[in-house]
């Protein structure tokens, strides 16, 4: 019986990750980006949450510390 408790638990769990999952990718989707090109360098500039980021494209590196006011 205990077992089956647990079971229904993690499935909860499951399933309310999986919902907030799918909030964070609509959101994701409907971000704004901007290329910013530099002679040397590619950036890819958006904002989520108030939160400007910007990403090194050749790679990855991420800068999330400047907040949009």
């Amino acid at each position: 019986m205990a077992y089956e408790n647990d079971e229904d638990t993690r499935l909860e769990l499951m399933e309310q990750f999986d919902e907030e999952v799918e909030d964070i990718i609509k959101d994701v989707k409907k971000m704004e980006s901007t290329v910013i090109e530099d002679s040397q360098q590619t950036f890819i500039k958006t904002s989520y949450n108030g939160i400007e980021i910007i990403v090194r494209k050749s790679d990855g590196y991420v800068n999330a510390t400047k907040m949009v006011v």
